[in-house]
């Protein structure tokens, strides 16, 4: 077709020599296509009504060219400019969304072709209510809430189970599971952040939302066990991919995946490589502090920034480091995979008071002076307040992290990660140049 010689032969080349160039800040599909549509279509400027194309058509072309796009550079952002609320949103008297994730997909049959964010324009003719200016910007339901994929193991303890499952087999495994589809299984590392990041959700206070959304590799059929301990425990979970015994991270892009968690190594080391913010949970020990705030706390280089001054600490060691920092510490470090999730975070908890906040965050570093400062200008230059920040130039993370209360620890060094196991349940980042 037309539409597939275009994005093979024209869109996927130019994409592809333009990858991280700093003038692309995003793609635009299209500039206003609803002009050229039937269903809104311009008289006098785009033809008759049998020569324009469905908004269907325009639907999948959207669809498939973003895409291509983003299987070209994983970190491409795409957008498509729209001409107005009227088919940009769900809200309103005869407004309708052609852009959501799932009419995308139904309309081009592609997961990966979904928009990053969304682009409306205004004319006077829209008048107040499809207005922007005089609307707030929830107003339109277009936010898309953080979104948390997580598998069984990492949700709940399935020790005894994934011990039949490798001495056994698949088959066995299965037969284990359903013979004990009424047990309730207890929580695992995981529970609890999982449960405090639903219960965002359950006042009135009016923010982007927070969905969790169960990946796992067993069966439907063998899966049931852990939909019905969902249940036992009161958690809001409506949504599964079960894969039995498949890769898992396939699904990322369709789902939407904000945060990854899962014990299988390969599937979270995709997932980072695709740009998703992602952690294998390790066994060990549990916040004990059960407060209803949420507190959450990251490394920083290779989770929240780049590896990039990591790479130089390794190869040229730490007086070169710290010189380094030194002179470049007005430069903004590099994004590293979890500085979308923390910048998710921060959306939510700028819905609330400060002093009143169902969410606290920490930077827990192993940096010292002089390279604290790169890492606050940088954090400024985001426009993201961390509410505590640790220096510990070496010292063992584990003591703050429990001091801190933490429900969950993303750091990207193994030595790191056991001091913190001990304490606090820890997501292990296998990225960047400590993790080959």
């Amino acid at each position: 077709t037309h539409r597939s010689a275009y994005i093979t032969n024209s869109l996927i080349p130019m994409v592809t020599a333009l990858q991280g160039h700093p003038a692309i800040i995003a793609w635009e599909i299209f500039n206003e296509p609803e002009g050229m549509s039937q269903e809104h279509g311009w008289e006098g400027i785009t033809g008759t009504h049998s020569q324009r194309v469905p908004m269907s058509a325009i639907q999948a072309f959207v669809n498939q060219c973003a895409g291509a796009i983003h299987r070209a550079d994983p970190s491409a952002q795409v957008s498509n400019g729209s001409w107005a609320f009227i088919s940009q949103s769900d809200v309103g008297s005869g407004n309708f969304n052609y852009y959501r994730d799932d009419r995308l997909i139904a309309a081009g049959g592609d997961a990966a072709g979904t928009l990053d964010f969304y682009m409306v324009h205004y004319y006077d003719w829209a008048g107040t209510t499809r207005s922007p200016f005089h609307n707030d910007a929830t107003h339109w339901g277009l936010t898309k809430p953080l979104v948390v994929a997580i598998s069984s193991r990492a949700l709940f303890n399935l020790d005894e189970s994934h011990a039949v499952f490798e001495s056994q087999g698949l088959e066995a495994y299965a037969e284990y599971q359903i013979s004990r589809e009424n047990k309730f299984l207890k929580p695992g590392e995981a529970f609890q952040l999982v449960k405090k990041l639903l219960a965002l959700n359950a006042d009135e206070t009016n923010h982007q939302g927070v969905e969790v959304i169960l990946v796992s590799r067993n069966s439907a059929d063998s899966g049931l066990r852990i939909f019905n301990s969902i249940e036992h425990h009161g958690l809001d979970i409506e949504r599964a991919v079960f894969t039995n015994g498949e890769s898992r991270f396939r699904y990322m892009k369709a789902i939407g995946t904000d945060l990854f968690l899962s014990g299988h190594a390969e599937d979270v080391r995709k997932a980072l490589g695709e740009g998703f913010a992602a952690a294998m949970i390790l066994s060990g020990a549990q916040n004990k502090q059960h407060r209803d705030q949420l507190r959450v706390a990251f490394d920083g280089d290779a989770v929240l920034f780049s590896d990039e001054a990591e790479k130089v600490f390794q190869a040229e060691g730490l007086e070169a480091f710290s010189e380094r920092e030194k002179q470049h510490a007005d430069t903004p470090l590099p994004d590293g995979p979890f500085r979308p999730l923390m910048q998710a975070l921060q959306n939510i908890q700028s819905a609330y008071p400060i002093e009143n906040n169902p969410i606290r965050t920490a930077l827990v570093t192993a940096r010292s002076a002089p390279a604290h400062k790169r890492v606050i200008l940088t954090l400024r230059k985001w426009g993201i307040r961390v509410d505590e920040a640790l220096f510990l130039g070496g010292k063992p993370k584990g003591p703050f992290l429990a001091a801190f209360g933490a429900d969950i620890f993303f750091d990207d060094q193994q030595v790191h990660c056991d001091s913190a196991r001990e304490h606090v349940a820890t997501g292990h980042v296998p990225s960047g140049v400590r993790n080959p």
